[in-house]
């Protein structure tokens, strides 16, 4: 073939050529488009009136799934009968609540109606539904399965070499009559809009978008998540596939009335039992001195009038000149006293009669003794080392001391108190409230929950609010003196309604109050409740929810993370 008819092949066919292979290109991404959207395994799915059944159909095997209908929470052990006109099918537990079986005639296409009997324990139900079997995809259809994105990257590794070729070409000098203007921008507008066409084809939706009405199908999940991936459906729905519900625990219960009493919630703090606790003060100015007994810390143990350290007195020098004089009268007494017997016993002075040598011999005494008492200060430091025990038996709670301290009187040094015998002290500020108390409940800041014993009240206010006492039954290592707490107080009018658990209430991101309902096997729907707190574990719904719904209590936190 000489250069001449190539040049004339090229130029004659190379437009429709090209044309054809843009072509091609689009519809190749829009198979691994449609390929890259990915649709759920065939499902059946039935609720009887103890157990809750699904199942997927996956080549010609079914895997199903055996739920109590009430909470949700796995059937192991289970019998099954399943038939299905005159087929049947057996299953064998693979997992605890997961069941296996495989048959030819699950693959063949179209509507399969099952009549399923359970057996567990000694419960019985029976069940039934329809799957359907989808036709197995066309030929190009496996085609792109098969090669996935390897013909998408190298169909679109040819049409950029194509495209570039034509923009060479197109804009390459040339006499005027060989490429009409217009043709050429034709061609080029052709190319664009093909190429752009194609890439918008194979771009994957994002979430919450779809390039069609299939897209928003609860079985067909976006191209950036696998099918059986827990994703929320443009209706606001939550579609969480069984698995899923395994891993993340998700427990329900049915609503129904109850009767609860009307509850208050008022804040507090811990205190120690004022019966099992004390201080240790320093009764006079003087340094810690713990001698022997050594230095006792926070934590430590201790017992009712243990020595826990002592005080040694301080003196000034004022105080040391005070008693320096008083010493050297009491000397100069005694020495005066001394001199007068003396002199009577010589015959210097007047002899003295006996009750007069027998008062001064008194008076030397009480001297001798004052001037013993005053020296003690001086002389005998360990003997004026004052000892301080413990009030109360318990744990030492606060220690302000270390060794040589100098304190002053009142100040206070240890604290001790029982960690087992704990109250709170809340602040009422409605008098009705105090006057009703049937019963008490103290939440602390980690969840945990304490039941309380009323103890009384104050007679008088303060600051605005009536403190209120009550003794924590069973206290435990979590609590801490002077922690706050939610105090919520029963009183002895009653109200009824729809009582959940705690955990089954989450919020939405603008803070309002949901549950999630259960509607059926692996689809939730958030619900709006207003809601008031009973107790630190259960709230009453005052509106929003009605007696007989399946509503999440375990998993509602993770079910509200979905996206």
């Amino acid at each position: 073939m000489t250069a001449a008819s190539t040049k004339y092949i090229v130029g004659r066919f190379g437009g429709p050529f090209l044309l054809a292979l843009m072509l091609l290109v689009t519809a190749l991404c829009g198979a691994a488009r449609a390929q890259g959207t990915q649709a759920l395994a065939p499902r059946l799915e039935s609720k009887g009136s103890l157990f809750e059944l699904l199942g997927t159909v996956t080549g010609n095997g079914l895997t199903v799934y055996l739920d109590d209908v009430k909470t949700n929470e796995p059937v192991a052990g289970a019998e099954f009968e399943i038939e299905a006109g005159d087929e049947t099918l057996d299953l064998k537990e693979t997992s605890p609540g997961v069941y296996w079986g495989q048959a030819d005639w699950l693959t063949k296409p179209g509507s399969i109606d099952m009549v399923i009997t359970v057996k567990a324990d000694d419960r019985d139900d029976l069940l039934g539904g329809t799957v359907k079997i989808p036709a197995p995809p066309a030929a190009l259809g496996g085609l792109v399965q098969q090669w996935g994105m390897k013909i998408v990257f190298l169909a679109g590794f040819l049409a950029g070499i194509v495209v570039l070729w034509l923009l060479r070409r197109l804009l390459r000098p040339r006499p005027r009559a060989a490429v009409p203007p217009k043709t050429a921008t034709a061609v080029l507008a052709l190319c664009a809009a093909t190429a752009l066409t194609g890439s918008a084809a194979a771009m994957p939706a994002g979430p919450g978008h779809s390039h069609g009405p299939d897209d928003v199908s609860v079985e067909v999940a976006p191209d950036n998540l696998p099918a059986d991936s827990p994703r929320r459906l443009p209706d606001g729905s939550l579609f969480v596939p069984k698995p899923a519900q395994r891993v993340l625990a998700i427990r329900t219960i049915v609503t129904s009335n109850a009767e609860m009493p009307v509850t208050n919630r008022v804040f507090g703090r811990i205190i120690p039992d004022p019966t099992a606790s004390g201080r240790v003060q320093a009764g006079i100015p003087g340094k810690i001195d713990p001698g022997e007994v050594g230095m006792f810390v926070v934590g430590q143990h201790v017992e009712r009038g243990q020595v826990v350290s002592a005080i040694v007195p301080i003196i000034n020098p004022v105080d040391n000149a005070n008693i320096q004089q008083q010493i050297g009268q009491i000397d100069g007494e005694l020495r005066q006293i001394g001199d007068m017997l003396e002199q009577a016993s010589k015959g210097e002075i007047p002899p003295l009669t006996p009750r007069q040598v027998e008062t001064m011999r008194l008076d030397m005494m009480s001297l001798r003794q004052r001037r013993e008492g005053i020296s003690l200060v001086m002389n005998d430091r360990d003997t004026l080392r004052i000892q301080l025990r413990a009030p109360s038996t318990g744990l030492i709670a606060i220690s302000n001391v270390v060794a040589g301290q100098i304190v002053e009187a009142k100040d206070v040094l240890f604290e001790v108190i029982d960690p087992n015998r704990l109250w709170v002290e809340a602040a009422a500020f409605d008098m009705n409230v105090v006057n009703n108390i049937a019963g008490a409940t103290a939440v602390i800041d980690t969840g945990g929950t304490y039941e309380l014993t009323y103890v009384g009240r104050a007679p008088r206010r303060r600051q605005q609010a009536i403190p209120v006492n009550f003794k924590i039954d069973k206290p435990d290592a979590a609590l801490t003196v002077g922690s706050p707490v939610n105090v919520f107080i029963r009183g002895r009018d009653k109200q009824t309604g729809i009582v959940l658990p705690q955990r089954a209430i989450t919020t939405t991101a603008s803070g309002q109050p949901i549950v999630f309902e259960h509607v059926s096997a692996e689809k939730f729907v958030p619900v709006l409740v207003r809601t008031e707190a009973v107790d630190g574990e259960n709230a009453i719904v005052q509106s929003g929810l009605e007696p007989g719904r399946r509503i999440v209590v375990d998993g509602a936190g993770l079910l509200g993370q979905v996206r």
